[in-house]
C-alpha cells in the first residue's frame, strides 16, 4: 500500500523539531528588531540642532523622490541627497518627483511614507523584523507540515509485528510454552 518513506521516523521526528525549534528562535530574533524598530517609533523628537545628527532621536521630513529602482531609492531631504536599499513594490519609476515623508533617526532615514508609496530602509529594526518573522514562520510551517507530514508516513509505512511472528523464539511466550 504504502512505499518505503523517504525519512525513517527518528529522522522525520528530528527535521520536525529541528525546523520548529529554530522557527521559533527566529521569531525571538524578530521581536528583538520589533523592540527596537518600537524604541525608534517612541524616541524623543529631535531639536532643530539635532535634527541631522547621530543623537538618539527621531524627526519626519518632507522630501522628494529622486530616484527609484526596485532596489534603491534616491531622496532629497531638506537639500540633502540620500540613497538608500529597499525593496519598492509595484513601478518604482513612477514615484520620481513625489512628495514624501522621510522619517530619520540618528541623522539616516529609516521610513519613508508618500501617498502611494511606504517602505522601511533595509538594515533598519523594521526591515530585519519582517525578514526574520517571515523566515521563523516559513521554518515553523515546513516543520508542522513537512515534518509532521513525513512522520505520519513513516508510522504509517514502518514494518508492523504480528502475533504469529514472536511464536517459536526464545524468550517470548509462546517460544516458552514451545518447549
Amino acid at each position: 500500500m504504502w512505499e518505503a518513506p523517504f525519512l525513517s521516523l527518528r529522522e522525520a521526528c528530528a527535521v520536525t523539531v529541528l525546523a520548529c525549534v529554530t522557527g521559533g528562535v527566529l521569531l525571538g530574533v524578530a521581536g528583538h528588531f520589533s523592540a527596537a524598530d518600537e524604541r525608534i517609533r517612541t524616541a524623543p523628537l529631535c531639536t532643530a540642532e539635532q535634527a541631522f545628527t547621530p543623537a538618539r532621536c527621531r524627526f519626519a521630513f518632507d522630501g522628494t523622490v529622486t530616484d527609484a529602482t526596485g532596489s534603491r531609492a534616491g531622496l532629497d531631504v531638506w537639500g540633502r541627497h540620500y540613497t538608500v536599499d529597499a525593496v519598492i513594490r509595484g513601478k518604482p519609476e513612477t514615484h520620481v518627483g513625489k512628495a514624501v515623508r522621510v522619517t530619520m533617526y540618528r541623522g539616516e532615514p529609516v521610513r519613508v511614507e508618500g501617498a502611494s508609496l511606504v517602505f522601511d530602509v533595509d538594515g533598519t529594526p523594521a526591515s530585519r523584523a519582517d525578514f526574520w518573522r517571515n523566515t521563523g514562520y516559513v521554518l515553523l510551517l515546513a516543520g508542522v507540515f513537512g515534518g509532521g507530514g513525513s512522520v505520519v508516513v513513516a508510522l504509517l509505512t514502518r514494518p508492523r509485528k504480528t502475533r504469529s511472528e514472536g511464536a517459536g523464539q526464545p524468550g517470548t511466550q509462546a517460544g516458552a510454552r514451545a518447549r
